[in-house]
C-alpha cells in the first residue's frame, strides 16, 4: 500500500513542478481555500489536520486567513517536510502553530474527535479501495461532529472510455508543460526536469489505482460521513467535501 514517490527525493523542484503536472492546480488551492473561508469565521480557533502535507501548498495559505487556527501535518518524506518549514518561515508563519510528523499518516495515532478540518490532496491515489476505506474511516473519527474532510486528488469517470480520454489528456499536459518549463531554465535544472517528467509520467501510467467519483462519494458515506459532495472536477481532478 505505501509507496515512497520519487518526487518527494527532489523536494526543493516540487513547487516548481507542480503546476506542469496538475492543470488548474492553482485554481484548486483557490476553491479550497475560499471554500473554508466561507465556512469559518476568520478569528476561530480551527485544529486543522493536513495529510500528505508536502510543502504547505494546501495548509499554510489556510494558516495565514485563520490567524488562530493550528495545524498537524504528517508526510512521509523528511524533504518535504524541510521545504514546508522553510515556507512557513516565508510566511511569518511562528512554529508553534504547526506540527509535522515524518510519518505513514495510518501509523499516526492522533485525538479523536479532535480537528475541525482535514485535508487530504493527491495522497491516496495508488491506494486499493479497501485501503481507502481505511484511511477514511481514521478520517472521520479524528474529526470533531460538524467536521469537513477536503479530499482533493485523482477519480475516474464510469464510462471506461471517458476515462481514458481523461487519463490521456493528463499525460498530455504533463508532456507539454514541462517542455515549455525546461525551455526556461538553466542546464543544470533542465536535467532534473527532463527526469521528473519522466518520472510523474511513470508514476501516472502505472501506481494509481483510481475509482469513480461516485465510488468515492459512496465510500465516505460508508464509514460515516452525512453529506458528501463534489464541488469541482477537471479530467481526473476532483475536490470533494465531506461533513462529518
Amino acid at each position: 500500500m505505501e509507496k515512497y514517490f520519487y518526487a518527494t527525493k527532489k523536494a526543493e523542484f516540487y513547487d516548481l513542478t507542480i503546476e506542469s503536472v496538475i492543470p488548474n492546480y492553482n485554481l484548486m488551492l483557490q476553491v479550497v481555500h475560499n471554500f473554508i473561508r466561507s465556512q469559518y469565521d476568520l478569528n476561530e480557533e480551527i485544529k486543522i489536520l493536513d495529510i500528505g502535507a508536502g510543502t504547505g501548498n494546501d495548509s499554510l495559505p489556510i494558516l495565514e486567513s485563520l490567524k488562530n487556527s493550528t495545524l498537524d501535518a504528517c508526510d512521509l518524506s523528511q524533504e518535504m517536510c524541510k521545504v514546508f518549514e522553510n515556507n512557513a518561515e516565508k510566511r511569518n508563519i511562528t512554529f508553534d502553530r504547526f506540527t509535522f510528523q515524518v510519518e505513514n499518516y495510518l501509523d499516526v495515532e492522533y485525538k479523536k474527535k479532535y480537528f475541525d478540518i482535514a485535508i487530504s490532496a493527491y495522497c491516496i491515489h495508488h491506494y486499493e479501495l479497501k485501503d481507502k476505506l481505511k484511511f477514511f474511516k481514521k478520517v472521520f473519527s479524528e474529526l470533531k461532529a460538524g467536521g469537513v474532510f477536503i479530499l482533493v486528488d485523482l477519480s475516474n469517470y464510469e464510462s471506461e472510455s471517458i476515462s481514458q480520454y481523461c487519463h490521456e489528456s493528463d499525460i498530455a499536459y504533463i508532456d507539454t508543460s514541462f517542455d515549455k518549463l525546461v525551455e526556461k531554465e538553466n542546464s543544470e535544472v533542465r536535467m532534473h526536469l527532463l527526469s521528473s517528467k519522466e518520472g510523474w509520467i511513470y508514476h501516472m501510467d502505472n501506481d494509481n489505482i483510481l475509482d469513480t467519483t461516485e465510488i468515492q462519494i459512496h465510500s465516505l458515506k460508508k464509514v460515516g460521513f452525512v453529506s458528501v459532495e463534489c464541488i469541482f472536477k477537471y479530467l481526473q481532478h476532483s475536490i470533494v467535501i465531506a461533513k462529518k
